[in-house]
């Protein structure tokens, strides 16, 4: 997950929507992206120069990683969410991490399995593993 942080002092806020579309255009190798909208106060923590310069090169190697990802890739994401959760609940929950991750699926298929993930799409699977194993959206227990 990204978390973008606007100071919006001084701007209209019609400003800051149009450069947060453009932003997220820019992004589009990223499946979710959150705003956080903080203020001046730098008793909230406002982001820094360097901030800035770490959060994008945290985007450029996701985009990178998610570029040379492969099926291999995709298969240990989904041994280890097995290994975390037990081959019942990766059965029952495959399908809706993939369709997370890659939308509906192609036209004559019912469901995606691993052997129609397209080319370059890899790395938004191992992805959702990822997410799926960090956060157990499913609240399934740890066997």
């Amino acid at each position: 997950m990204i978390n973008i942080s606007i100071n919006i002092s001084g701007d209209n806020f019609e400003t800051v929507d149009h450069n947060l579309n453009r932003l997220v255009e820019r992004l589009s190798c990223v499946r979710r992206v959150e705003t956080v909208l903080i203020n001046s106060d730098t008793t909230l923590g406002a982001p820094t120069t360097q901030d800035a310069a770490d959060e994008a090169a945290e985007v450029a190697r996701g985009a990178a990683d998610q570029a040379t990802s492969t099926i291999e890739d995709v298969r240990a994401a989904a041994a280890e969410y097995v290994k975390t959760f037990g081959m019942d609940a990766a059965q029952a929950d495959g399908g809706a991490i993939l369709q997370a991750a890659l939308g509906a699926p192609p036209a004559g298929e019912q469901i995606w399995k691993m052997s129609i993930i397209p080319a370059g799409m890899h790395g938004r699977v191992v992805a959702a593993f990822n997410e799926a194993l960090a956060k157990n959206p499913f609240q399934r227990d740890v066997v």
